[in-house]
């Protein structure tokens, strides 16, 4: 990576970490590195691992190919963050300061509810939509042998 392209992605860093409300030191322990790792990233001295690229992106909150190049359309907008009522804004805030296993755990919480609530879902309306239960149907196991009629 040039230095050219180092100065630019430090100054994304930066700018996605500040927008998070993190200082180095809360993003350093999230990414389970040293904080002087992160001073060095947005001081452009040295630039985060690809193997680190995913997570520092998730943890800022900002796509990881808008970190790299700065093309739009990578961050959440402010004007998308106006769409949020203010408690989605108090969570999403809290979300972020999470560690990220913490975070992980969370999404897998709430992912696990929300298919409880679509199977309940789904349930209610096949039990609207038949009259009369189904009972189930019973099947006696003769042994191969045929009934005699």
């Amino acid at each position: 990576m040039e230095l050219d392209e180092r100065i630019t992605l430090a100054a994304r860093i930066e700018s996605a970490r500040m927008r998070a409300g993190l200082s180095q030191a809360q993003l350093a322990r999230r990414m389970g590195i040293e904080r002087q790792s992160v001073q060095q990233w947005e001081n452009g001295e040295t630039a985060p691992r690809q193997s680190r690229l995913t997570k520092l992106a998730q943890v800022l909150g900002v796509n990881a190919q808008w970190l790299l190049t700065g093309e739009p359309g990578g961050q959440i907008e402010d004007v998308e963050l106006g769409i949020l009522s203010f408690e989605e804004r108090k969570l999403l805030k809290l979300f972020r300061q999470l560690p990220m296993e913490q975070q992980m755990l969370l999404q897998s919480i709430a992912l696990t509810m929300r298919r409880q609530l679509e199977l309940l879902q789904q349930a209610e309306q096949g039990a609207g939509d038949r009259k009369y239960p189904q009972r189930p149907r019973i099947v006696h196991d003769n042994g191969g042998k045929r009934d005699k009629d």
